[in-house]
């Protein structure tokens, strides 16, 4: 059983310094957000609650498991991306500066985990191109939810509440794997300190986390989620080409985030807009649309998030015909669903912020 304290220390860390980052004037004037064309809050916001939720998951996760193993990978990987989101946070930069940061945390995510787990030479061995196809798989699975969990940050509560249910399901699914002993606490943690921060983030949010918590949020869920795959990244011996169904863990984890980005690049390429730029046009803001309140469309939207998480836990307790039957039913109701929403929803970059039904009270989302 995880213990109790650690838990309640990261969640009082976190939320400690997310109230205290709501009543310095520094950060009010450092690191806040101001409203802009593209985002959806409405007014000046405190930012840079990625920092908080950093310190509450850092310290007591190596007070806790130690600067080893797992807990190293982790804690390592993602401090280059805590400095890009804070330094962009501070002073936008430009998004090829961002992407180079990006993977160079992710390939010093996937070499730490060969490095750690002793499987790096066991990959080399099934074959130079095997293990080259691996790397670029996961190199573009780990980019792809850093900048997914980047994009879902668009509304009060979404992404860190998106990001909690990923983070227990991980923990869940890594419990009774003797190879994956520490990620249980190392996600029980990330989720604690995540919880602290959402308490000041809920609609109407006090604090923003910015770049500075979502990239590398973003990180360590997609690393987890590549972890808890039977026969993944850490298996004896490796099997790089891992099944189908297997591959399926990942994208039900993290379902909500990849639906909004797929959905996003889609209609803004048929639009001739550009993806790297921010916008109104996220499946959050189209249910805004719809007439629906800011915090009914943000639990929704966690209501995926955590059907995909079920789905994904019942992996291995079901026959897989009929576990493969459900993901099929479930990727469908999203599918139609997102279809339904873009069709009722035609998205008007100019008139979208006229015409969006937002709350009675009218109080700021998030970006």
């Amino acid at each position: 059983m995880w213990a109790v304290w650690p838990l309640v220390a990261a969640f009082g860390i976190s939320l400690a310094g997310c109230w205290w980052l709501t009543r310095r004037a520094g950060a009010l004037t450092l690191g806040r957000v101001t409203p802009t064309s593209d985002r959806w809050h409405q007014h000046v916001t405190p930012g840079l609650g990625g920092l908080p939720i950093f310190a509450g998951f850092a310290v007591v996760l190596v007070l806790q498991a130690g600067l080893v193993g797992i807990t190293a990978v982790f804690l390592f990987s993602a401090l280059p991306l805590l400095v890009l989101g804070l330094v962009d946070d501070l002073k936008p930069m430009p998004p090829r500066v961002k992407l180079v940061a990006q993977v160079f945390s992710a390939l010093l995510f996937l070499c730490l985990v060969l490095a750690q787990t002793g499987q790096g030479g066991r990959f080399i061995s099934s074959g130079w191109a095997v293990f080259a196809v691996a790397l670029v798989m996961y190199l573009i699975w780990l980019l792809t939810i850093i900048n997914a969990t980047n994009l879902l940050d668009n509304m009060d509560g979404l992404s860190g509440g998106v990001s909690l249910i990923a983070c227990l399901t991980i923990a869940v699914m890594a419990v009774g794997n003797p190879e994956l002993q520490a990620l249980p606490t190392v996600f029980t943690t990330l989720a604690a300190a995540i919880a602290g921060f959402l308490l000041l983030n809920i609609h109407p949010a006090k604090l923003f986390m910015g770049d500075a918590g979502s990239l590398w949020i973003g990180l360590c869920v997609a690393g987890g989620a590549v972890l808890v795959i039977p026969n993944g990244v850490i298996s004896q011996p490796p099997n790089v080409l891992i099944s189908l169904h297997s591959l399926l863990l990942p994208l039900l984890i993290c379902a909500v985030p990849v639906s909004d980005t797929l959905m996003v690049m889609i209609t803004r390429t048929q639009r001739g807009q550009s993806v790297a730029v921010g916008g109104k046009d996220h499946l959050s803001h189209r249910l805004v649309y719809l007439g629906i309140s800011e915090t009914w469309s943000v639990a929704m939207l966690w209501c995926v998030a955590v059907a995909g998480s079920v789905i994904a836990l019942l992996y291995n307790r079901l026959p897989h015909s009929l576990w493969v039957a459900m993901v099929m039913v479930f990727v469908a109701v999203v599918v139609l669903s997102i279809v339904w929403l873009v069709r009722c929803t035609p998205y008007n970059v100019n008139a979208a912020q006229d015409t969006a039904a937002r709350d009675v009270a009218n109080l700021p989302g998030s970006k």
